[in-house]
């Protein structure tokens, strides 16, 4: 039996169930995943398809079931004429700029979109980009208004 003398006390504040921080790291490394899995099915060839779960409710008996449904990714990158790729980060639907008004990133091929992509994850993770995906937070949040209480 273990008594308290030998154990070692330290101070620790549990963190809260919120994290705004790392919900939004977490939410575009989720993103970028499914860029570089998307780009991996065009560089072979393949379509792809990204399949995931959701509760639907049968209106007639009111119960939930766990289906499997298809969700549409569209690609961050695009070829021009010349044959050169270019490519947007979003974060939801802003556009996240590295420097000041420019916003692409421009690559000769899909191997180098990809190798961007994964450089985009390893600093998402490391902490690097949190600062830019709070301020494209900060401004999807700033288009919605305060709900107001109805008058009574």
């Amino acid at each position: 039996m273990v008594h308290l003398a030998q154990c070692k006390l330290v101070l620790a504040v549990r963190p809260g169930l919120f994290d705004p921080i790392s919900t939004k790291r977490m939410k575009f490394i989720a993103r970028v995943t499914d860029q570089l899995e998307y780009a991996a099915c065009a560089k072979s060839g393949d379509v792809y398809c990204k399949t995931v779960s959701r509760y639907e409710t049968d209106l007639q008996t009111d119960e939930k079931h766990l289906v499997q449904v298809q969700r549409r990714v569209n690609p961050w990158w695009w070829m021009d004429k010349d044959a050169k790729y270019f490519m947007t980060v979003k974060y939801g639907t802003r556009v996240i700029e590295f420097a000041k008004g420019k916003p692409a990133v421009q690559a000769e091929t899909l191997d180098q979109i990809i190798e961007v992509l994964k450089s985009l994850k390893t600093a998402a993770a490391n902490g690097e980009l949190d600062v830019l995906l709070a301020q494209a937070g900060e401004h999807i949040r700033k288009r919605f208004k305060p709900m107001t209480k109805p008058h009574q």
